[in-house]
Formats: C-alpha cells, sequence, structure tokens
C-alpha cells in the first residue's frame, strides 16, 4: 500500500514564492551577479586609494639605474608588503559587510538518512529466517526571515559604516607608506650627497696638505704645519669612508621596502633647490588646522566607527523584539519492511519566536555598548586635538627648516670665500696653518650643515602634507603645491608642469561600483583597484 499526499506541489510552490520574495527586494540588494562572489565585494572597496596608488605596476629596478622619486614610491606601493596586506584586510572588511546580505535570502537544506533494519526469526523448526528492510527518510526544507523589527538593517547599516570606517584607514594607510617611502628616498638623496661633501673635504685637505709639502720643502716652514695638514688630510680620507659606508647602508634600508637585494648598486635623483622654498599651502596655520580636521582621514575613520558604534547600541535595543519567519520542507518515508509503503509529506507554516526573560543579559549589554559610546566620542575630541597639534608642530618645524636652510646657504658662501683666502695666504706665506685648517673645517662643517638643512626641509615639508592629510602622489614632490599645481613663484610659467605621475589603477575584471560607500573627502576619490596586484 502507497500513501500519496495531493498537495505535494504546494510545498515547492513556497519554496519558489521565498526565492521570489528575496528577489523582490532587488532595491536593497543586488541580485546574484555569480556563483563564488554574488554580491561582487570587490566593488564596494572602489572609493578607496585615488591618487594613492598607480595605474600600473613597473618591473622592479635594475642595477646601476637611476630612480626618481616617482619611480621609488611607486615600486614600494607595488612591490612592498604592507600596501597589500593592507588592501587585503580592507577585501576581508567588504566581504564581511556583504555578507549581511544573506539574511534578506531564504536557507535551504536537504537532509537523507537510509537505515537497514535485519530481523531474524527462530522457532521449532532448526531454519532460522532473516529479513531485511531498508528505511529512506529524505528531507527539504527552507526556511525565510519575514521580519525582525529591523534588526538585519542595522546590522547591515553597522557593517556598511564599519567598511567605510576601513576604507578611510586604508587610505591613511597608503598615505603612511608614501610618507615612509620619501623619508627613506631622502635618506639615500642625502647619504649620496654627503658622498659628495666628503670628497670636497678630501679635495680641500689634500690640496692644503700639498701647499704645506711645498713650503716645508722649500725650508719655509717647519715639520709641524705638514703633520698638522697630513692629520687633516686622514681625517678626511676616514670621513669619505663613513660617508660611503652609510651611503650603503641607506641604499640597503630602501632596498629592503622595494623588494631588492641589499647589496644592489643604484642611485636616486636629485630634486629642484628652487622649489624648497616655496610654501605647499600658503595659508595661515588656523586655517590648516580646520584643513586637517576635514581632510585627514583616520579621523573621518573614527567618526565612521563612532556613528556604527551607536547604531549598534541601537540594534541591540532591538534584540529582545520577536521574530516572524516562514517555514516549509518536503519529505518521504519509504519504508519496505513488508509492502513496500512509502509515506509522503509536506509543511507549511509561520514561526514566531518572542524572548521573554534572558537573565538582563540585554540591559548589561546596552549598558556595555553606550559606555564604549561614550569613550569613542572622548577619544574622537582628543583625536582632533591631537591633530591639531599635528598641524601646528609641523607648521613649526617647516617655517624653522626653511629659514635654517637660508641661513645655511648664506654661511656656506662666506665659509667657501674664507678657506679660497685663507690658502691662497699661507702659499704667499701672509698666514698661518692654523688658521688655513681652521677656515677648512668651517667650510667643510658648512657643506655638512647645508645638507643637513636641506633634508630637515624636505622631511619638514613632506610632515607638514602628512598632517594636513592631502598627501598624495600628486602632492609629495617639493616642485608641487598641496593642491597638486606648480609652485609658480619658483619656476616660470613656461617651466611650470605638473609632475608625471602614472594614473590610478584600473581593473579591468571589475565592474563599474553600483552600491558605493559614503562619499570620502575630497582628496580621496574613487578609482578602481586591481585585486591581483599590491
Amino acid at each position: 500500500m502507497r500513501l500519496h499526499s495531493r498537495n505535494v506541489p504546494l510545498a515547492a510552490f513556497v519554496l519558489l514564492g521565498m526565492f521570489a520574495c528575496a528577489g523582490a527586494r532587488a532595491e536593497v540588494l543586488p541580485w546574484l551577479l555569480g556563483v563564488e562572489d554574488p554580491w561582487n565585494s570587490g566593488r564596494k572597496v572602489e572609493a578607496y586609494g585615488k591618487k594613492l596608488r598607480p595605474s600600473q605596476c613597473p618591473p622592479l629596478p635594475q642595477a646601476g639605474q637611476k630612480l626618481g622619486m616617482n619611480d621609488v614610491v611607486i615600486t614600494i606601493l607595488c612591490h612592498g608588503t604592507a600596501s597589500r596586506t593592507a588592501y587585503l584586510s580592507l577585501l576581508s572588511q567588504a566581504d564581511s559587510y556583504v555578507s549581511g546580505y544573506s539574511a534578506y535570502l531564504p536557507t535551504v537544506g536537504a537532509l537523507a538518512a537510509t537505515s537497514s533494519y535485519a530481523t531474524t526469526s527462530a522457532g521449532l523448526s532448526p531454519d532460522r529466517v532473516t529479513a531485511i528492510s531498508t528505511r529512506t527518510t529524505p528531507t527539504l526544507n527552507a526556511s525565510l526571515l519575514l521580519y525582525d523589527f529591523g534588526q538585519r538593517e542595522a546590522r547591515l547599516e553597522t557593517a556598511e559604516l564599519s567598511l567605510i570606517a576601513a576604507g578611510y584607514s586604508y587610505d591613511s594607510g597608503l598615505q603612511s607608506t608614501i610618507a615612509s617611502a620619501l623619508s627613506s628616498y631622502y635618506g639615500l638623496l642625502s647619504s649620496q650627497k654627503a658622498v659628495a661633501v666628503a670628497k670636497e673635504s678630501l679635495r680641500v685637505a689634500a690640496e692644503t696638505f700639498n701647499a704645506a709639502q711645498i713650503r716645508y720643502d722649500l725650508g719655509l716652514v717647519s715639520l709641524t704645519d705638514k703633520l698638522q695638514a697630513s692629520v687633516s688630510n686622514s681625517n678626511a680620507e676616514l670621513g669619505l669612508q663613513q660617508a660611503e659606508n652609510s651611503l650603503s647602508q641607506s641604499r640597503a634600508a630602501l632596498s629592503l621596502q622595494m623588494g631588492l637585494p641589499p647589496d644592489m648598486e643604484y642611485e636616486v635623483t636629485d630634486t629642484d633647490d628652487l622649489s624648497l622654498s616655496v610654501d605647499p599651502f600658503g595659508g595661515k596655520i588656523k586655517e590648516l588646522m580646520e584643513t586637517a580636521k576635514e581632510k585627514r582621514v583616520d579621523l573621518e575613520a573614527s567618526r565612521k566607527s563612532l556613528e556604527a558604534a551607536k547604531i549598534s547600541q541601537r540594534y541591540s535595543k532591538r534584540a529582545n523584539r520577536a521574530t516572524i519567519s516562514a517555514t516549509t520542507n518536503i519529505g518521504f518515508d519509504d519504508w519496505d519492511a513488508a509492502n513496500g509503503d512509502t509515506t509522503r509529506s509536506q509543511n507549511i507554516g509561520v514561526t514566531i519566536s518572542i524572548p521573554l526573560f534572558n537573565g538582563f543579559v540585554d540591559t548589561y549589554n546596552e549598558r556595555i555598548t553606550q559606555r564604549g559610546i561614550e569613550s569613542q566620542e572622548i577619544q574622537l575630541k582628543q583625536s582632533e586635538l591631537a591633530i591639531e597639534q599635528d598641524v601646528f608642530v609641523a607648521w613649526q618645524n617647516y617655517q624653522t627648516a626653511k629659514e635654517s636652510w637660508e641661513i645655511n646657504k648664506e654661511q656656506l658662501i662666506v665659509a667657501t670665500r674664507l678657506q679660497d683666502i685663507e690658502r691662497e695666504r699661507y702659499k704667499e706665506g701672509l698666514s698661518n696653518i692654523i688658521s688655513v685648517l681652521s677656515a677648512q673645517t668651517s667650510y667643510t662643517s658648512a657643506l655638512q650643515s647645508n645638507l643637513s638643512a636641506r633634508n630637515s626641509l624636505l622631511l619638514s615639508r613632506l610632515s607638514l602634507v602628512r598632517a594636513v592629510g592631502v598627501l598624495n602622489l600628486e602632492t609629495m614632490d617639493p616642485e608641487t603645491t598641496a593642491d597638486g599645481s606648480p609652485p609658480q613663484a619658483a619656476l616660470p610659467p613656461e617651466e611650470a608642469t605638473t609632475p608625471a605621475i602614472l594614473q590610478l589603477w584600473e581593473d579591468e575584471t571589475q565592474p563599474q561600483q553600483s552600491l558605493p560607500p559614503e562619499t570620502p573627502p575630497a582628496t580621496i576619490e574613487n578609482p578602481a583597484t586591481d585585486s591581483a596586484s599590491p
């Protein structure tokens, strides 16, 4: 005997209806776009990284190559581990966000169980009878959450704000990577110039020693002059060796960031001195502080995190409310023990879950969330003050470095003239070796001070642009102002050109963004990113 249910197709119809209900929410979520990534989470991160990453990744530099500022920064962004790791973390945050869409779709499960039974009967007869039967019970079930008083929306909105905060943090990390790359670039450039300074010091010391040797051979001076000049020359040779050692270490440190062998030989090109005295902003310190509070993406990340915490608090207040779900299943029980009876079943229902009491857990969770929000508000205010201080300190350091560099240039001119005069006077017998060596020391110190002041000016300018929050591939060059335009005061109009910066990364494998997050600050716009590139 077989029992059949006449309403079996009704359950299947309800299952299809659940999918149709989820599909009807197309205005809330995009419909399935693929199997591996139905909601294309990569598009959710396209709003971050503009002007902070290049459009193409060039191959690693070769030995003996001269690298410009752009070459160094782009190589570090492309081949360094920091930017790639940060991008993978951002993609993970995007995956976490889009997984919240699953709450609007039904869950479908299948269960199949098969059991075998053996029954042995024994009577007065020596023969035993064994009966073997098999029972199969497959089941297909589905459920769909219909209403939960906005808990799904709250979780999705919280996840979206968390993604936006992660995107801003990613931008801030790229800015830090650019700043670190420029700092290492300036360090290597300074080391290269230090070798040139050491060679110049050795040249001057050698000329003084030769002059002392000639005058000693002519019997015009004592052996003391020759020995003192010889010691000065030896010190200059030692200084050259130390400068070359420092150069090797600076190159190795930069090579590590670019993913190159530490012993690889290459040089970096110099920047134009005419652009160093150009103010990157031309504004007042108070205006820069206000600009920083608008442009700093790390501060914006804190604000979005605070918004997410407030929404999470509202969600926690709804956690003790009822949820309404629709459920259905189709199954049959096939038992062939005796006559092959098969029973098919299907059911459709609505489940209402109402939490009544959970031991005051919700009460304390709300208090914990509220205290966390208050703590974040305090930290946000402190961050704003800290940013104002960063801008203030960076501005003061930049002004001091610029003035120091101008003074050191004047001192170098004086020291150069002085050591030339003293050496000529010594050759003519009008001066002594003490005065010559003193002038020579002043000249060497002036060279080193001028180099140090130049490096400090470059670093302080970088720190100021970073503190205001507008550091990117267009504003990192001293030949451009903070808005990316060339410094008209430093270059003639016909020579003022925007630096050749590669365009932004394009990802040809991803479609255009359909669900953009909240608009980031003006300096961080929306590029397409290549998930296969760092």
